[in-house]
């Protein structure tokens, strides 16, 4: 399972890998391994191979279909964005009655999809029926709906989800991320600083959010409030470092890139190394120069940690 977390196919070869070594020691296989097997096929698109071991995991279990398998099945469906597929199956298989991870399989492979109606239907079929629904399936409708940039959608769905229960910070942050991507910052930031009057809370995702709509906006001044908002309080993570590194360099803050390259001890990556070199460049003589020119040597030496100290300068400030 810990291989499959990746979405590197080299690590679900070697998940199969593990399963082929089990079977040939003849170590007990629970349906977990079964289903696992069947996810790794079906991250790489072995439609065939995820049948053959849903078989398998019914004859030896002595059941129908072990309804773990029956889940990865249709998980694998939506991997391979086979999303009729899925459907089929959940409402027309013979093997099992589907269980309430089923329903919520298949409605966000359908969301994934694009086929929105579809699984806005099944949600509310389920809805009614009684049958227990997660706030993965309203998130995927919400996050899809944004994508297709249709704002007034994941609206409703997020007001559908406040009536059922507490929204979680993740259903938040959804929005948040939902208001950015179609650049209605207006709407993100009321919701940003709803948040800041509780019982929802921003995350750091939240502020994560907020810097990424307002780089790929252009808005770098606002990212860097941000940014420095967050870590006056709290230890940053490397994902915010790197956008404040970003919106510093298209500030024309070369100083303040370097500065945080240097006082953190961080490594360049694929994307800081060009914010870092404009940095560099800007100064080509005296005492700095040296110092930076030292800087990029040490930093191929260096392991870059995963949190910057409580609080930042500002690099508005001379």
């Amino acid at each position: 399972n810990n291989l499959l977390a990746s979405n590197n196919p080299i690590q679900h070869r070697r998940a199969l890998r593990v399963f082929e070594e089990m079977e040939r020691k003849e170590i007990p296989l629970a349906d977990s391994v079964y289903a696992a097997v069947i996810r790794a096929h079906g991250k790489l698109h072995n439609k065939t191979q995820c049948f053959r071991f849903m078989e398998e995991a019914s004859k030896d279990k002595g059941i129908r279909v072990p309804i773990a398998s029956f889940n990865s099945l249709l998980f694998a469906f939506g991997e391979m964005g086979a999303q009729e597929d899925a459907y089929r199956l959940l409402v027309r298989n013979n093997w099992v009655e589907p269980d309430d991870i089923s329903y919520g399989i298949v409605i966000r492979c359908l969301a994934k999809g694009g086929r929105l109606h579809e699984a806005e239907k099944l949600l509310e079929s389920q809805r009614a029926g009684g049958r227990g629904l997660f706030e993965h399936e309203y998130l995927a409708l919400m996050t899809n709906y944004a994508n297709a940039g249709d704002l007034s959608k994941v609206e409703n769905v997020f007001r559908r989800l406040l009536a059922r229960s507490k929204p979680s910070v993740t259903a938040y942050n959804c929005l948040i991320k939902s208001y950015m991507q179609n650049n209605d910052f207006e709407g993100a930031e009321n919701v940003f600083r709803d948040m800041k009057e509780g019982p929802v809370f921003p995350s750091e995702r939240t502020y994560l959010s907020m810097m990424r709509g307002y780089n790929e906006a252009g808005n770098f001044r606002a990212s860097l409030e941000i940014f420095l908002e967050f870590s006056s309080s709290q230890a940053a993570t490397m994902p915010m470092v790197e956008e404040a590194i970003v919106a510093a360099s298209q500030s024309g803050k070369h100083f303040y890139v370097l500065k945080l390259f240097e006082d953190q001890a961080l490594v360049p990556s694929q994307r800081t190394i060009k914010p870092l070199m404009m940095a560099v460049s800007q100064f080509a003589e005296g005492k700095e120069y040296d110092r930076f020119q030292n800087l990029l040597l040490e930093m191929s030496e260096r392991q870059s940690p995963n949190f910057l100290p409580r609080r930042m300068s500002s690099p508005w400030t001379p």
